[in-house]
């Protein structure tokens, strides 16, 4: 019996049922919009200070890396779901556990998924070939999306 069809297995006999693309696709709309808002209110009035242009966009850049990195790892870790996620009902587990993933694992999602959407979202077409819903920061992880246990 391959891994796949293990988890497969579990999250059938625990009665947990994967989150549709829908659900992620406006999970993750919600998240940009409140981490774009965010880095907005941080960034702005420091625009003028800048004389180059280059340099401006490089530090924004940067901080918009850093501060969904660092949202993505507590709110993952804390709660098994980012605040666009809970507005979704849907959250992350850890496929070992069926919890939410633990530090390591929420760390090492978070940055995967920032080099996803630094290679311009290709990883995340995996989930679209894969039984189990899951990108490749998901597979690298050991994690899966689902609807929220009730």
């Amino acid at each position: 019996m391959s891994q796949d069809e293990h988890i497969a297995q579990t999250i059938e006999r625990e009665n947990l049922t994967l989150a549709p693309f829908s659900k992620r696709i406006w999970a993750f709309l919600i998240d940009s919009v409140l981490l774009g808002t965010l880095l907005a209110i941080i960034t702005l009035p420091n625009a003028q200070a800048l004389q180059n242009p280059q340099d401006y966009i490089l530090s924004l850049m940067l901080q918009a890396y850093t501060i969904d990195i660092i949202y993505q790892t507590i709110f993952t870790y804390k709660y098994g779901a980012t605040l666009g996620k809970i507005a979704c009902k849907i959250q992350v587990i850890d496929t070992g556990l069926l919890d939410a993933p633990n530090l390591p694992k929420s760390i090492l999602r978070s940055v995967l998924r920032a080099l996803s959407q630094m290679l311009y979202y290709i990883p995340f077409l995996f989930a679209f070939g894969d039984s189990l819903r899951r990108t490749l920061h998901d597979r690298a992880s050991g994690t899966i999306v689902i609807n929220q246990k009730s």
